[in-house]
């Protein structure tokens, strides 16, 4: 309970600083942030990934489950997230957004911005910048989920 009412006075703090920057900076300048935050602690994201698998060369199947496991469902729930392969490349489909949960409007996608710069650079930090992400969906285009496409 206790842990609780701080996550949600974190929560209500964020929303009104998020607000704030964008009235005095604009829309462009918070996705900017969003982008650069998802991509350090996507870089972040990459190295615990690297501790789990060193440096064998893994299919993209193997790297992504762990991506999904390791990264994602801890903030989404397992249920929130999933994964299907296929012969040239997977997608990951995540329908719990956390943002969302927390009472965000993710309608102007600040969030998304953050998500998908996060796994984007996952991915380059694993397969370098030849490795693509295609966004199906997103839930703050009115979408039931957000569905990341990537191919080796």
């Amino acid at each position: 309970m206790e842990q609780e009412r701080v996550y949600k006075f974190l929560g209500n703090v964020f929303k009104n600083v998020v607000a704030r920057l964008e009235e005095t900076m604009g829309a462009g300048t918070i996705r900017a942030v969003f982008r650069l935050v998802g991509r350090d602690l996507g870089r972040k994201a990459a190295e615990r990934i690297r501790s789990k698998i060193g440096s064998s060369n893994c299919s993209l199947g193997e790297f992504a489950k762990i991506l999904v496991e390791e990264i994602i469902a801890p903030v989404t729930g397992e249920d929130g997230v999933s994964l299907k392969e296929s012969s040239d490349n997977v997608e990951i489909d995540i329908t719990v957004c956390p943002f969302e949960r927390m009472g965000f409007d993710i309608s102007n996608k600040f969030y998304c911005t953050y998500t998908e710069s996060l796994i984007g650079r996952v991915v380059e930090e694993k397969f370098g910048k030849e490795a693509i992400i295609k966004i199906n969906s997103l839930k703050s285009a009115g979408h039931d989920k957000c569905s990341f496409q990537i191919f080796k």
